[in-house]
């Protein structure tokens, strides 16, 4: 019977609901601003718009896509590392770094959308078109002020990051009125920081069908726990009390989940994602 592994997702979801400070009840987003319609290459065009996802938030999401359009569209999630923004996933470049990083293939909201899904590229806190602007001493990281202000209302940048996900799946599935979405098919990548968020995102939406994280999968006491920590992902209080990555994973189960690493991956080696994923696939097992 898989009624045991279904009772403790039960049960191990509302306690990572509780202690990353995800939003279950959420506003429905509305368009507060709309950019015109941009084109790419070859068919594919970009559209920028702003959610309004909370009384003072306001997030930014590009929707890429190739013309014409299919009758019901997947869904592919894009969400960058610890770059200089989301525009990495359609191969933009805005500062140096990026010629690099979209030379090696950084682009997949992109590549995704030339195979035909909706690619949404969301811009995280801190980053890109969401970079602090108001903080008279701002810290050297991008992510870490947003970190450590939610931690003073009881939130994390993880269960903010994962709500603003499941506040863009609520918009595409409910308000969105410019594609048709095939609901069973909505895809989640995150690189490096980006994979970070993914595995919580896809742990406590379940409407995520399949989930690649990429550069960040590991144990977390041989990972962030064992090196600087300065941009706070992954830093959730009490985490390791209840859980370890191979229980996000596990939150994934029956879904599918892959877990990407370089072979020289010094801060997320492969074998430490190897491992990560074996002590999850005993639990898929169990599963069925």
């Amino acid at each position: 019977s898989n009624e045991t592994p279904r009772k403790w997702q039960k049960l191990a979801r509302k306690k990572l609901i509780e202690i990353s400070g995800y939003d279950i009840e959420r506003q429905m987003p509305k368009i507060v601003k709309i950019e015109k319609e941009k084109l790419l290459q070859d068919n594919i065009f970009k559209r920028t718009l702003y959610l309004r996802v909370r009384e003072k938030t306001d997030l930014p999401i590009n929707l890429i896509y190739k013309k014409p359009t299919r009758s019901k569209m997947s869904i592919f999630i894009y969400l960058a590392g610890s770059t200089s923004g989301a525009h990495i996933g359609w191969g933009s470049k805005v500062v140096p770094i990026d010629h690099q990083r979209v030379a090696i293939g950084a682009d997949l909201a992109k590549q995704a959308a030339s195979k035909g899904y909706l690619a949404i590229a969301i811009e995280q806190a801190g980053y890109g078109l969401r970079r602090e602007r108001k903080l008279w001493k701002r810290s050297q990281d991008r992510s870490i002020d947003a970190s450590n202000h939610l931690l003073l209302l009881g939130k994390t940048l993880m269960g903010y990051g994962s709500t603003d996900v499941s506040s863009v799946i609520d918009w595409v599935l409910h308000s969105n009125k410019f594609f048709k979405i095939d609901e069973n098919r909505i895809f989640l990548f995150g690189h490096s920081s980006g994979g970070t968020l993914a595995q919580f995102a896809s742990a406590l939406d379940t409407r995520i069908q399949g989930t690649l994280a990429s550069g960040s999968v590991g144990h977390v006491t041989k990972t962030i726990g064992a090196r600087g920590a300065p941009g706070g992902d992954g830093i959730i209080p009490g985490f390791l009390k209840w859980f370890d990555t191979s229980d996000l994973i596990a939150l994934n189960a029956p879904r599918p989940f892959v877990g990407l690493s370089g072979d020289r991956d010094h801060i997320f080696p492969y074998s430490g994602t190897k491992e990560v994923i074996n002590e999850a696939k005993e639990f898929y097992n169990r599963m069925g």
